[in-house]
């Protein structure tokens, strides 16, 4: 309850900043989708063009609370008080999911859940990443409980409402197939078709969609908050290389002979990282002795998914929403703690305060933007060698480890 009340506290007072109201955009995208869907004009929107069916859902709480005739400014804080109110609910299943795994004290984890999402709440009150996080959560918290049908189903419902808990799901399976639950590993499979399929009925029932839906998200240009795409925009901050801002597909994108030369590239760069990830994953639950630890999977999780993101055309802000729960779940040593940190912070520096210099390319936010993708892909890179490397050596005195542990049977 008090990290919601936080959450919307914060989340109100800085959208009355005109840096604030001049980027939520998306969140007037919300209010005119869930409008339309309540005059019968969804068709006439781009909605499925850009979104995920079940995304509609949490857009529509607000509308229907206000019978439908709600006006921006009083959908735009009922929204913030139901994305305050997941995040706080996230928090106590959180807090249940790792007391229930026994591998980690739960005031750190917790503390940093709480701390990150502070430092996100711009994003996790203006966008609906907070809803697909949920999702993740929940599958993290029945893995937990060994209720392998609902962990596929919750990745399933997540990949309906924003795709990405798709790339998570390979790893949940191999965690179960590692263990030797090749039942359990086959009911995740079929839990995550289930409810992927349900989620995305619409597109099934309406054809016409999903061709637009496919080739949109397929053919996004490079965007100035990726990995590559911050390294270009740094070279054209110090006249290295021209580059343009241009904006399209919902983003303000990098154009320029750079870009031109990297593009064809993007991916299997993808290809190889994202590759590198399930390796690591993998590595990761088999160089443990024995049967491998439930935290071994939700590093795995958290190494995919950073894959994912660093080696994307796409990174938008609200996109670091996604990680908050595996990184409270697995993020042990304090050098760790302070990379998670120091990516949220910087981020919630750039958005929404600096972002109007930093797509005009002034040299200071395009220097904190490279410095944040920089910490995350060193924290990626870290993670992959320790998987590979497996739990060698002497513990690390600065690991936060629980004091007791219930034993295991």
């Amino acid at each position: 309850m008090v990290l919601a009340l936080s959450i919307a506290a914060i989340g109100f007072a800085i959208e009355t900043t005109p840096a604030a109201q001049r980027w939520n955009g998306d969140l007037r995208l919300y209010h005119d989708y869930a409008a339309a869907v309540l005059r019968g004009q969804l068709d006439d929107t781009d909605y499925l063009r850009q979104y995920p069916p079940l995304a509609l859902v949490p857009l529509l709480v607000p509308q229907i609370i206000g019978l439908g005739a709600l006006s921006f400014p009083l959908y735009a804080a009922l929204y913030t008080l139901l994305t305050a109110c997941a995040a706080g609910a996230g928090l106590a299943l959180l807090r249940r999911t790792v007391a229930g795994a026994g591998q980690l004290a739960v005031p750190p984890a917790t503390a940093l859940y709480a701390g990150l999402c502070l430092l996100a709440t711009v994003v996790i009150v203006a966008r609906f990443d907070v809803w697909p996080m949920l999702a993740v959560l929940a599958a993290m918290a029945a893995m937990s409980a060994d209720t392998a049908l609902v962990a596929g189903a919750a990745l399933g419902i997540g990949f309906a409402l924003k795709l990405y808990p798709a790339v998570l799901q390979p790893v949940v399976v191999a965690w179960f197939l590692y263990r030797g639950r090749r039942r359990c590993a086959l009911l995740a499979l079929l839990g995550f078709l289930a409810a992927a399929v349900l989620g995305l009925a619409p597109y099934l029932l309406v054809l016409q969609g999903a061709p637009a839906f496919v080739a949109f998200q397929l053919h996004r240009p490079m965007q100035i908050e990726t990995l590559v795409g911050s390294l270009v925009a740094f070279a054209g901050s110090a006249g290295i290389t021209p580059v343009q801002i241009v904006f399209g597909s919902g983003s303000f994108n990098l154009a320029g002979p750079a870009v031109d030369a990297l593009d064809p590239w993007i991916g299997a760069f993808q290809l190889v990282v994202v590759g590198l990830g399930y390796a690591a994953a993998i590595a990761g639950m088999r160089a443990g002795r024995g049967v491998p630890r439930l935290e071994t999977a939700w590093r795995g999780m958290l190494i995919v998914l950073l894959a994912v993101l660093l080696s994307s055309r796409v990174f938008s802000a609200q996109y670091l929403v996604w990680l908050i729960p595996l990184l409270a779940a697995t993020m042990r040593r304090r050098w760790e703690l302070a990379a998670a940190v120091v990516v949220l912070g910087l981020t919630a520096v750039l958005f929404p305060f600096a972002y109007e210099a930093l797509i005009a390319l002034q040299p200071l936010p395009v220097a904190l933007l490279v410095a944040r993708n920089v910490v995350l892909a060193c924290l990626f890179a870290w993670l992959v060698v320790a998987s590979f490397l497996g739990p060698v050596g002497r513990p690390d005195h600065h690991r936060l480890e629980v004091v007791s542990t219930p034993a295991e049977t």
